[in-house]
């Protein structure tokens, strides 16, 4: 009896010895991130010159699979290489085009509509202090207060087109990311797009709320106000508005603002709303709520007039929030860019001219781009070198997480 159990034991073991030798080999595996090519997507290396290691493992399914599409990622298996994780920025029969930080496929950028990389947090007040990151008026005439986390403005008494009800983002937006303890690893190249997230709670139905995006010498502001006015069936007005930068509208105060876009938008009093409002592409998305979202395209934006600090193409403030003749709550407040591609050392060595796909090609980039060895060096890589798709992280338990790498837009 103990024998036919002991051969049982041993048939069952050598099974599931099998069956995960069958998956290892023709199913998944698990890779290990020992490189900072991709972060903040997936770690490994060190965040910091000196710093500790910190690699994360992936389950990778073997095989790119029949519909692969733009961002997705991939495990590339070169000869004589270590398989390394990509993503896919170029897709067979495509032309690429690196302009500025921004990708150009078949000389344009991608529609409003296609599906987008997850923007970046380079601020998220669940981990980093508000105070240290954002200008706003202080001490006892201060609109602003705070309480678990929660900032409340009580702008009754700020002018109308006065900064003085604001909260203004203070670092330069560049390619900086948070590492894997939530702490801000700087960049070193500006970054053109950015988004700016937020909860919101009208205490006052009076005033103006404010929220803002500045990109190069333009400046972006949402103005949400209550709709008194003949026309609107909403509780509210959105208004989208294009001035010149804080900085150029001071040097040159005969610039006209330019309304983009005056819609109606329904927000109830005294309940926490939900705020996205970002510029990507040169295209304008302010998404509030569940059921409101508005996309207006513009064109080019203005360049800053003479050489800005560093060579940085926008100078002030990037994002900030807040009202005027209102009162209103603001909490869960987080600061994201888009991805941007750098050139590729040494300094010029960018994909500025078109680089054209065959049928069986992909062009692979990596998401720390300042970091990546990727197709801006090897060049475009044939799909039979495509060794599998990441599924999610697996290790540290602390770090297990599906890989969501889009977003689709609303």
């Amino acid at each position: 009896m103990r024998g036919q159990r002991f051969v049982r034991t041993v048939w069952i073991l050598v099974g599931l010895v099998v069956a995960l030798l069958i998956v290892k080999f023709f199913v998944a595996d698990v890779y290990r991130i020992s490189s900072g090519s991709m972060r903040p997507t997936l770690f490994g290396g060190a965040a910091r010159d000196g710093g500790e290691d910190f690699d994360e493992w992936v389950l990778v399914a073997y095989g790119p699979g029949e519909a692969l599409q733009r961002f997705d990622l991939v495990v590339v298996s070169r000869e004589g290489e270590d398989p390394v994780v990509k993503r896919v920025v170029g897709l067979p029969g495509e032309s690429i085009v690196i302009d500025g930080g921004d990708l150009l496929i078949n000389g344009e950028r991608l529609a409003f509509d296609a599906p987008r990389v997850v923007p970046i947090p380079v601020f998220d007040d669940a981990y980093l202090p508000v105070d240290d990151y954002f200008e706003f008026k202080r001490g006892d005439a201060s609109p602003w207060s705070e309480s678990d986390g929660i900032w409340t403005l009580d702008a009754t008494d700020v002018a109308a087109g006065s900064d003085g009800g604001m909260m203004l983002f203070q670092p330069d937006v560049r390619d900086d990311y948070l590492d894997q303890e939530q702490r801000r690893v700087p960049g070193r190249r500006t970054v053109n797009d950015v988004t700016l997230e937020c909860d919101f709670a009208l205490d006052r139905d009076e005033g103006t709320l404010r929220f803002r995006l500045v990109e190069k010498a333009d400046t972006f502001d949402v103005h949400i106000s209550p709709a008194d006015e003949d026309g609107f069936d909403t509780t509210h007005v959105v208004e989208l508005v294009r001035s010149g930068a804080p900085l150029l509208r001071r040097s040159d105060p005969t610039q006209q603002d330019e309304v983009l876009a005056r819609v109606g938008v329904d927000i109830e009093p005294h309940v926490w709303t939900a705020v996205r409002f970002s510029n990507v592409d040169n295209g304008l998305t302010l998404e509030v709520g569940e059921s409101f979202a508005l996309t207006v395209p513009y064109d080019a934006n203005v360049l800053f007039p003479g050489i800005a600090p560093g060579g940085d193409h926008s100078v002030g403030p990037r994002a900030g929030f807040g009202g005027e003749q209102t009162r209103a709550r603001f909490r869960r407040i987080r600061i994201s860019r888009d991805l941007f591609y750098t050139s590729f050392p040494p300094d010029g060595y960018a994909i500025e001219s078109p680089v054209y796909l065959a049928d069986d090609e992909v062009f692979l980039l990596g998401d720390n781009s300042a970091a990546s060895n990727d197709s801006r060096r090897f060049g475009p890589v044939p799909l039979a070198d495509l060794a599998g798709r990441p599924i999610c992280v697996v290790w540290p338990l602390g770090r297990a997480r599906s890989l969501r790498v889009t977003r689709e837009s609303r």
